[in-house]
Parts: structure tokens; sequence; C-alpha cells
């Protein structure tokens, strides 16, 4: 049985009749974010402790996560469109409010993007700051 939605398992456990809007893919990606972003701060500070990243640097790092997060869904809309643009063109409106169809590759450029140039306004250094973040990006 599938569970769109978190109140449906919630039900299916125990039995109530809940209904709120909250998607699980939804929830569960949320979730993914949060523990890869706590991931990649303890590592970001294990680096600035080692000297390979100024000291502070972890302290941006939940910033640049939001950051990504949000270019990273516009990014895998866009690369949905741009798959489908035969599909785009009959109903423009309908593909951008829909709610499936999400790129992953179109999310991993944005994304990455976004974050490196988040580092480079905040006067990080990039290198480091992407070998510290690239383990929990596959976590996330």
């Amino acid at each position: 049985m599938s569970y769109p939605y978190v109140t449906d398992a919630f039900n299916a456990v125990f039995c109530s009749h809940w209904r709120l809007p909250l998607p699980t893919f939804g929830v569960i990606v949320t979730i993914a974010v949060a523990a890869a972003t706590y991931a990649a701060s303890q590592v970001v500070r294990s680096y600035e402790n080692s000297g390979r990243l100024p000291a502070q640097s972890h302290s941006s790092v939940w910033d640049m996560a939001i950051v990504s997060t949000l270019a990273g869904i516009i990014g895998a809309r866009v690369f949905d469109i741009l798959d489908n643009a035969d599909r785009f063109v009959a109903d423009p409106l309908s593909m951008i409010l829909t709610r499936t169809g999400f790129s992953i590759y179109g999310g991993l450029c944005f994304g990455i993007l976004a974050g490196v140039k988040f580092v480079k306004r905040r006067s990080i250094p990039v290198i480091p700051m992407l070998d510290a973040t690239a383990p929990s990006i596959m976590l996330g």
C-alpha cells in the first residue's frame, strides 16, 4: 500500500481519520536534507580544526543548504520542462505547477551551482568546502 500523505500512514497504523496535506515524499526529502546538512556541518568543523577552512565556516552550512535546496527544486523543474518541451508548449501552467516530474540532474546542477556561488559570496574557499560537503550531497 502506498501512503501519499503522512496522515495516510498514521491513519493506517492508529486507525484514525486525520487529513493533513503533508506529502510523504516532501517530509522524507526534508529529513534527508536536514541529516545531510548536519553531517556536512560536522565535516566542515573538522576542516576548520585542521586549518583547511577558515574559522566559523560551519555557520554558513545551514544557509548554504537552504539556498542549494531551493535552487535544486527550481533546477529539477527546469530540466523536467526541457525534457518535456512538447507537453510544456501544450499546457505551460499545469507543467509548472504540477507536483510530479522533477529531474534529479537539474536539481544537482542548480543546487551545486547555487552552493558554489553562495560560498564565493561568503569568501570561503570553494574547493575545500566542496570537498567537505560532497559526502553529504550523496546522503541528501
